[in-house]
């Protein structure tokens, strides 16, 4: 699946739901650094109660996206917003309300969770931040769960990295460090640096 119609997909499953347009100013969900703050500047369209099915070039499940509410930002929007300047130039991007992805791996589901979420246009990754969790079990049983502040995860490659602090939680093991990749098609999990934790042998 190529970068626009991974973007594609998710723009009409905006659009697909009630759209409102409106010329009065409207405070955005907000996004990372500056937009983090509550900006004067009306979203394009806004769309409550979003959910698509996302399948790969096999026909099998990729991935189900599902999200309270999405809000769709153009070039021009940010145009009127002295405090959005620097995010001009970014193209159209969709701002996500309670984002929750399920991307599906052997019949072993990850489950992630956040409060907040961002998607471009360019790049067919979503930023997450706020409160980000991500639950998996595997076929063994072994259920793990990581935390972290902000998380940005390709569905499509099945991949996720962040330079954020990460707390992972297993059987009988908790880990903790800073910044971290992980590969949910290999299972692999890396802490870059500052790991620590606890093992209970038990």
């Amino acid at each position: 699946m190529t970068k626009r119609t991974f973007y594609g997909v998710l723009l009409a499953l905006a659009l697909s739901a009630v759209i409102y347009y409106s010329d009065s100013p409207e405070t955005i969900l907000g996004t990372y650094n500056s937009l983090e703050t509550e900006v004067d500047v009306s979203p394009f369209a806004v769309a409550r109660g979003a959910t698509t099915t996302v399948y790969d070039d096999s026909g099998q499940v990729a991935y189900t996206f599902n999200a309270v509410r999405l809000e769709h930002y153009t070039d021009e929007k940010l145009k009127e917003s002295s405090q959005a300047q620097e995010h001009v130039g970014e193209g159209v991007f969709t701002l996500v309300e309670k984002p929750q992805l399920i991307i599906y791996q052997n019949n072993e589901p990850w489950l992630i969770l956040a409060n907040k979420g961002k998607m471009t246009s360019s790049d067919q990754q979503i930023e997450l931040w706020q409160n980000v969790m991500v639950k998996h079990l595997s076929k063994a049983g072994v259920a793990t769960e990581i935390n972290t502040e902000r998380l940005f995860i390709d569905p499509i490659r099945k991949f996720a990295n962040t330079d954020e602090i990460v707390k992972i939680s297993s059987e009988k093991i908790e880990l903790e460090g800073v910044g971290m990749t992980a590969d949910l098609t290999s299972e692999k999990i890396n802490l870059l640096s500052q790991v620590h934790g606890i093992h209970d042998p038990s």
